[in-house]
C-alpha cells in the first residue's frame, strides 16, 4: 500500500484556524451592520413584525425572564470557559483530512452559516414601546448586545480548537459537549450540563 498524501502542514492548519474564527468575525461585522440599520428604523420594523410575523415571539420577549435566561447562558459560557483555561490541555491528535480547503466559496458558505447563529438581535425593537427613551436605549443595546455575542462566539471557537482536532470538530454534532468532555471527562461533562438545565430552570421559574 502506497501512503497517502498528506498536503496539509503547519501553515495550512494555522490558516484554516484563523479562517474558522475570522467566518464568526465576518458574521458579527455583517449583523452590527444591521443592528445598525435596525437601530436607525426600529419602530418601523418593531409595527412590520408585529403585524406581519412575529406577535407570539413578540409577547414572549417581552418578558422579564429574558434577562434571567440570558444571564444563565452567559454563566454556562464562562464556565466552560475558565475550566478549558484551568484544565484544558492543547489538542495533541492530527488534523487529518477532514479539513477541507478554505476559500474564498467556503469562506461566504461559512458566514451565512455563522449568520443564523446571530439570529435574534432585531427583537429587542419589538419592546420599544415599553423602553425608556428608545432612541437611545435601542442602538445601545443592539451595539453592546452583538459585540458581547460576537466575542463569546469567537471565545467559545477558539476554545473548542483549542481542545479539540479540527477534524473532530467539524464531524461533531454537539461539539460544546465534546469540549467539556475533554476538559472534565464524562462525569464532569454531565455536571455542567446539570447545572446549566438547572440555572435556565430557576429562571424560568423565579
Amino acid at each position: 500500500m502506497t501512503n497517502l498524501e498528506r498536503p496539509i502542514g503547519l501553515i495550512q492548519a494555522t490558516a484554516m484556524v484563523a479562517g474558522v474564527l475570522s467566518v464568526w468575525m465576518a458574521a458579527g461585522v455583517l449583523t452590527l451592520f444591521g443592528s445598525l440599520v435596525c437601530a436607525e428604523r426600529g419602530f418601523l420594523w418593531g409595527w412590520a413584525m408585529f403585524w406581519i410575523a412575529h406577535s407570539g415571539i413578540i409577547a414572549a420577549s417581552s418578558v422579564v425572564l429574558q434577562t434571567g435566561v440570558t444571564a444563565a447562558k452567559l454563566a454556562a459560557i464562562a464556565l466552560l470557559l475558565i475550566m478549558a483555561l484551568l484544565f484544558g490541555h492543547r489538542a495533541s491528535a492530527p488534523i487529518g483530512s477532514a479539513a477541507a480547503g478554505t476559500g474564498f466559496r467556503e469562506f461566504v458558505l461559512g458566514v451565512s452559516a455563522a449568520l443564523f447563529a446571530f439570529g435574534g438581535w432585531h427583537m429587542v425593537t419589538y419592546t420599544a414601546g415599553e423602553m425608556r427613551d428608545p432612541r437611545k436605549t435601542i442602538p445601545k443595546a443592539l451595539l453592546i448586545g452583538v459585540a458581547i455575542v460576537t466575542v463569546c462566539y469567537l471565545a467559545l471557537n477558539a476554545t473548542y480548537l483549542y481542545l479539540l482536532p479540527l477534524a473532530r470538530v467539524t464531524a461533531s454534532t454537539r461539539v460544546a459537549a465534546d469540549a467539556a468532555f475533554a476538559v472534565a471527562g464524562a462525569r464532569g461533562a454531565a455536571v455542567i450540563s446539570a447545572l446549566v438545565i438547572l440555572s435556565v430552570v430557576a429562571c424560568l421559574t423565579e
